[in-house]
Parts: C-alpha cells; structure tokens; sequence
C-alpha cells in the first residue's frame, strides 16, 4: 500500500527576505531524523523535553530528589499508612460485630470500607518501597568527578552526577527568547550555583544508544538556556527512562554548527509544508524500525484514533493475520501510518506480518 506523494515535484526555495517563525526544538530534533516525523511532532504538541509520555518507571518519579526529599517523601508516606490503619481499626470491629450479631454474609456486606482501606493501605505501602529501594540506591552510589567544559562523551550513573552537587529543576514555562529561531522546553535542567544551567532529556525505555538528533536537541536546548536564562551550558544529559544510566554530551562547536545547517533546513521544510504542495517521501533506510510513530497498535474505534492539530484522522488499518492457521490476529495502526497513509516498516509491525522488513 502507498501514500499519495508529491515527492518528486521540486519544492521552491524560501525567498530571503521572508521571516522565520520560532522552531520548536523537538520538531527541529525529529527533522533530523525524519522529515515525517518532524511534521507529527510539529502537529502533535508543545515540547516536553521527553519521547514518551511521563507515565513512566519509578526513576522518572524520583530523578529530581535529594536526601531531604527522600526523607520528607518517607515521613509524609509512613503518616498516609498509619492514618489508614488506624481508619481500618474500627473498619474491621463493625465487620466482627456484624458476623457476631447477624451472620457472615451480613460481614461480607459491610467489608466494603475496609477492602477499600485495605486497597489504600497497600498502595501507600509500595510507594513506601519503592521510596526506600531508590534512596538506597542513591546512597550506594559514589559521587561522580564532572567536568564542567567536557570535551568527551561520558557515561555515569544518574545519581552520581546529581551527587555531585547540581540541583534537578523541571521548567513551568517554555524557553522563547524574543524574535528566536527556537522554542523549547527539556525534561529537567541542572544547575550548578548561579552560573551553570545543563538541559536534560529523556529517552525511550529500553534504549541505550542516541543519534545525531538527540545531540541536535542538546546543543538546541543549551543556546537557549544562554539566551533566555544568561547561564553558560557547556553540555547537555540524556537519562535513559527506567533505568540509572546517563550520558553527557559536550556542546561542541561542531555540535553547534550541526545545529544551525539543522535550524535552516528546518526553516525551510516548514515553509514548503505550510503551501501545501509537498509530502516528505518515505524513508527508504531501518529508521522506522524503532520509531515511536510508526508502533503498530489494535484499532479501537473511538478510543486509539491518532488526534494531530486538534483534528481526529481516519485510521489507516492492516489486517494481522496469524501465518499458523490464517485467522485474524487483529486489526492495526499507528500515528504515522494514519498520517501519511502507509505501513511504515517498524520491528513490531514486521513480527505482527503488517509491514515486510526493507
């Protein structure tokens, strides 16, 4: 199955003189990886800093804590569980008094007040762990010796760099400096006394590696930073969702001469799609393969439909059928998919025989 392209018709330059209008640095970052994906991020949101939403593991909870957080985290949960198991005293003497006075079913009936507390008892109490487990965690580590002009790719332990005496901050408001190229707001910033401010962004879980785009958003989100806030940036994190690890990428002047080849081609890409008159051709490479926007998921009518600027697309959907005996496995589509009207070839569309691998 094809989308409709009008790939092959060559775009026109964009003349000059006309103004650029702020880039937001998650479309300007997915550019660098696919002009397809570009146009999603453009379509979808505001920047987060973040690939995924934050629904995610314990870490993404706990990354911006310190030892007097863990501890007042710790005291506020452990006062929760006491004030439910003292509710859940005279819960559990009406449930007695009514298998006593009446019979068990009668019990049965009104236990519900005390499943319920019971429920929150439970919840609290894994909060409680989870608390305990990661301030264990963050105590184990030592502290990491960082380099605040880095001109080399480091690997660390989260905790290690927080430990080394630079405060985790998640911004309210988006970084615009006043007629900017860009816009953008990361998942946390670092900052060292008054002088230093470092952008964090997250990756997928169960990804270790990064590309030209994530060093792209880095140096992006840095040049903001030194404009909006007036703090130096030298380098930019990547924390790698649901686990410790974390790597620092040096802003280089290489980095910042990919950065504005970036901006321009970006520039000029939102110019052309905003005619009208052009679809960005598929890619041709593995890029799909991993993407986020080209997961396939099960059609849910009314309920997994892609929403972009506002607007509800028809689902574009493929049939997974299993190769054992030929029945319907279920029906599928994914963002980009219903965007551009095609299969892309991720891993996952390729195991469910939606999508042949190129």
């Amino acid at each position: 199955m094809r989308a409709t392209d009008d790939s092959d018709d060559i775009p026109q330059p964009l003349p000059a003189d006309q103004p650029h209008r702020p880039i937001g640095v998650h479309v300007l970052s997915e550019h660098v990886f696919c002009p397809r994906a570009a146009l999603i991020a453009h379509e979808t949101g505001p920047d987060q800093g973040d690939e995924e939403p934050c629904l995610g593991p314990r870490l993404d909870f706990f990354a911006d804590y310190d030892e007097q957080r863990f501890a007042e985290e710790l005291h506020q949960r452990w006062g929760e569980l006491r004030l439910w198991l003292t509710l859940s005293a005279p819960a559990i003497l009406l449930v007695l008094l009514a298998v006593y006075f009446h019979s068990p079913l009668a019990g049965l009936v009104v236990s519900l007040p005390l499943m319920l507390l019971a429920e929150r008892c439970w919840h609290v109490l894994t909060q409680i762990i989870a608390v305990v487990r990661e301030r264990a965690a963050y105590r184990a580590v030592t502290v990491a010796e960082i380099e605040m002009a880095p001109t080399e790719v480091k690997k660390l332990n989260w905790w290690s760099l927080r430990k080394a005496g630079v405060d985790c901050d998640k911004l309210v408001d988006s970084l615009s400096p006043p007629e900017g190229e860009l816009k953008g707001n990361p998942w946390r910033i670092l900052k060292q006394g008054n002088t230093i401010e470092i952008p964090v962004i997250r990756r997928h879980r169960g990804r270790n590696d990064w590309g030209p785009q994530h060093e792209v958003r880095l140096a992006a989100y840095c040049r903001l930073i030194e404009k909006c806030e007036g703090r130096s940036s030298p380098f930019g994190v990547i924390l790698f969702a649901g686990t410790h690890d974390c790597v620092i990428i040096p802003n280089t002047a290489a980095t910042e001469m990919r950065l504005e080849l970036a901006i321009i081609d970006a520039q000029e890409f939102l110019a052309i799609q905003d005619r009208g008159t052009h679809i960005p051709a598929a890619p041709t490479d593995n890029r799909c393969a991993g993407c986020p926007h080209g997961e396939p998921r099960l059609f849910q009518r009314g309920a997994s439909e892609t929403v972009l600027n506002g607007e509800q697309l028809p689902a574009y959907t493929t049939n997974s059928v299993r190769k054992s005996d030929g029945r319907l496995r279920g029906v599928y589509h994914c963002v980009c998919g219903d965007r551009f009207k095609w299969i892309p070839p991720h891993k996952e569309a390729i195991r469910l025989g939606v999508a042949k691998e190129t």
